[in-house]
Parts: structure tokens; sequence; C-alpha cells
């Protein structure tokens, strides 16, 4: 009876080492699968914030980009504008210069027949 109970002793405590072991190898399995599921998620979060901070900075290349362009063509505005105005205000000058020829011719004939008439009255 004592060896029965010894070999059935024995079979249970295999029998429950086994299950511990089979258990334990279970639990192992299951805690590196979460671990390569965290890990895969983190290299997914990883390479999402890359896809997002590249994105970003493409936006904001593009948007530097476009406000050069805005900043060059103002400045090309600006400079055409003041070439214009210099144009303008040049031929404003010639012009007023023009008419004040213009009223010294004038002025000049009518003072050069004042004088003749002066000339013709007192002989």
């Amino acid at each position: 009876a004592d060896y029965r109970e010894i070999a059935a002793l024995k079979k249970g405590e295999q029998s429950r080492t086994e299950r511990a072991a089979a258990l334990k190898e279970k639990t192992q399995a299951y805690v590196s699968q979460l671990r390569a599921d965290h890990a895969a998620a983190l290299d997914a979060a990883a390479a999402d914030g890359q896809r997002a901070l590249e994105a970003k900075q493409l936006e904001l290349e593009r948007f530097e980009a476009a406000a050069a362009d805005e900043i060059a063509t103002a400045q090309m505005s600006l400079e055409a504008a003041e070439r214009t105005a210099g144009l303008e205000a040049s031929s404003v000058r010639a012009t007023l210069a023009a008419e004040a020829k213009a009223q010294i011719r004038t002025m000049s004939r009518e003072i050069r027949e004042i004088e003749r008439q002066l000339q013709a009255e007192g002989g």
C-alpha cells in the first residue's frame, strides 16, 4: 500500500510539475507575444509620428517657399511701382519744364512786342 501511495504521489507530483511547466511555457509565450505586440505598436506609433513630422516639415517648407515667392513678387511690384513713379515724376518734371519754357518764350515775345511798340511810339 505504501508503495502504491508513494507511486501515486510521485505521479501526482510529476503531473503537477508537468502542468506547472506547461503553464509557465504558455505564460512565457503570452508575455513574449505581448512584448512583441507592444514593440510593434511602439514601432508603428514611432513611424506614424515620423511620417506626421515629415509631413509637417514638408508643409512648413512649402509655406516658406510660398512666402518667399510672395515676398519676391511684392518686392518686384514695389520696384516696378518705384520705377513707374520715377518715370512719372521725371515725365511731370519734363512737362513742367516744357510748360515753363513755353511760358518764358511767350513772355519773351510779349516783352519784345512791348519793346517794339515803345520804340515805335517813342520813335
